[in-house]
């Protein structure tokens, strides 16, 4: 026997408009594999009167008895589609396609269905509570109403409305539909990240009056608020309370705390706290050391920070990169001589461990080395690193080309430069404007301006940087003409030259003893009023 499809309640409504309007439809009617006729009927027939329609004909519950005649996927995008069609998606529908989804293996739908009717409130004209008290009726399993009622919680979180998520928890709440702890913990959390702390302590105090205590995870995601807001001392009272409640810390919540007090920069009282959970016997890991580490590093509390280093040793906490990483870029931080000689001996130190140091490391010992000048030194690290197999990025190839240029070694920076290529890396503008920054250095412009033809072919735009080292270049080395033209070929590209430009110019003939020019091109900008008064 064919299924009977209920169109009669739809006044007006033919079922060929709908589908021609949508004839990919058409092959996939058939009765829901979830629901069969008759459970739709009386699903349909079972819902309050004053889901009447209201409006245009089209605009009738039967439109939610329509979906469920149709196979789940139908069904979805026949509702997703429904505005287009001239239908309103009223309680009924969202019942209807609600119980079709949870029924048929398409659970994972209702987080963005939710979502879409949390973005079109207030247009919509019935509220949650509404819509939980219906579908109580038909998915009246409490696992069931729990599963859709952390699905809308979710969809909250994914539009990123705070305010009406609580505000709908405690609607729902008062129609007895409690959501479970799981859902209430995900809530908190996202309350966090909102950094609202108003919305963390009411969802916080909402889950008490719901009877769930709360848990070590709860208080460490309240910890969390507080330390966000700034709000140390109420943190520890937190602490505190955790233990008179019975609920002690664990290694997590003490992260947390010690986690917020070091990014606040009061890396001392988390050096403090670190201490205190190690004497108690609370297992501590490289982890957390490392980000007390990391916070004295910031400090620059370069003795403490070591002495934590030492205190892992000691206690068998196997130090790693991070750590080592953290001093050592906190003393090539400092500029002074002896600070760097420091952070060498404990890149020494790690690699006679066997920890690998990382591209961070290498690149805060580089940077520290071309700051300083001592390019020789930079691209002994740079090789050291590469014959160990580390990995090499755009940022370390970019300190050992720099270090060949400022050298006057243009071969080996064009050999670094095919080396890049070769192993995928494809050079950028800033690589390109070092090279002819150092053809430039060195008076070779005929090969400065052939890098600089090669980026343009390639696709590679030069900015105002890559400009103005050329226009010094040529103005530096008598190529007076050639430097005109340049700056004629930046407005053509579309980019002005600035101040900088001018003063590079001016600054570099003076320097190639081309004064008559350089006099000329000033006085040109004077004309110009572009000189400042």
């Amino acid at each position: 026997m064919k299924p009977q499809f209920f169109f009669n309640g739809l006044t007006g409504f033919k079922l060929s408009k709908l589908l021609l309007r949508n004839p990919r439809i058409l092959p996939n009617l058939s009765r829901s594999s979830s629901f069969t006729v008759s459970s739709s009927a009386a699903l349909i027939q079972d819902l309050p009167s004053t889901f009447e329609a209201k409006a245009s004909p089209l605009q009738s519950p039967q439109f939610g008895e329509f979906l469920l005649n149709l196979k789940p996927g139908v069904a979805l995008s026949i509702f997703n589609n429904s505005l287009a069609l001239g239908l309103r998606r009223d309680l009924a529908s969202y019942v209807a396609i609600v119980c079709i989804l949870f029924a048929s293996d398409h659970r994972h739908k209702l987080v963005s269905l939710f979502a879409d009717l949390v973005s079109s409130k207030p247009g919509v004209d019935f509220s949650f509570p509404d819509l939980f008290d219906t579908l109580s009726r038909f998915l009246n399993r409490s696992g069931k109403l729990l599963f859709v009622l952390d699905a809308l919680i979710r969809a909250f979180t994914v539009c990123n409305k705070p305010r009406e998520a609580f505000d709908a928890v405690v609607q729902l709440a008062g129609r007895g539909f409690v959501p479970s702890p799981k859902s209430c913990n995900f809530l908190l959390n996202f309350m966090v990240e909102s950094s609202d702390f108003e919305l963390v302590m009411a969802v916080f105090e909402q889950m008490k009056s719901f009877g769930m205590s709360p848990d070590a995870y709860r208080f460490t995601i309240l910890i969390k608020a507080l330390c966000r807001g700034g709000k140390f001392d109420a943190a520890f009272i937190v602490l505190e309370e955790m233990k008179e409640t019975g609920v002690m810390p664990d290694v997590i919540t003490y992260t947390t705390l010690i986690e917020g007090l070091c990014a606040s920069g009061k890396s001392e009282t988390g050096s403090a706290l670190l201490q205190t959970i190690i004497q108690k016997g609370v297992p501590v890991d490289s982890v957390l050391y490392g980000k007390v580490i990391s916070g004295l590093c910031k400090e620059l509390r370069l003795q403490e920070a070591e002495k934590l280093l030492q205190d892992m040793v000691k206690r068998d906490v196997p130090a790693d990169a991070f750590s080592y990483g953290c001093l050592i870029r906190g003393y090539c931080t400092t500029g002074n001589a002896a600070d760097l000689l420091r952070a060498l001996e404990l890149y020494d130190e790690m690699v006679s461990k066997y920890i690998s140091p990382n591209y961070f490391v290498v690149s805060f010992i580089l940077q520290c080395f071309s700051k300083r000048g001592m390019d020789s030194e930079a691209l002994g690290y740079f090789q050291m690193f590469k014959v160990s197999g580390g990995y090499l990025d755009k940022v370390l190839y970019n300190f050992a080309l720099n270090a060949h240029c400022k050298l006057g070694n243009m071969d080996d920076a064009i050999e670094l430069i095919e080396e890049m290529k070769g192993h995928g890396i494809v050079p950028d503008k800033i690589h390109y404007t070092i090279l002819i920054c150092g053809y430039c250095r060195n008076g070779e412009m005929y090969n400065a301006q052939k890098v600089f033809s090669s980026m343009v072919k390639l696709n590679v735009e030069p900015d105002l940087v890559t400009y103005n080292v050329l226009v010094g270049g040529f103005c530096k080395h008598g190529f007076v003409k050639e430097a005109y033209e340049l700056m004629d070929y930046m407005i053509e590209r579309g980019l002005e030259p600035n101040a900088v430009t001018y003063s590079v110019a001016i600054e570099n003939l003076c320097k190639g003893r081309h004064l008559k020019e350089a006099k000329e091109l000033f006085k040109g900008l004077k004309r110009r009023g572009l000189l400042k008064k």
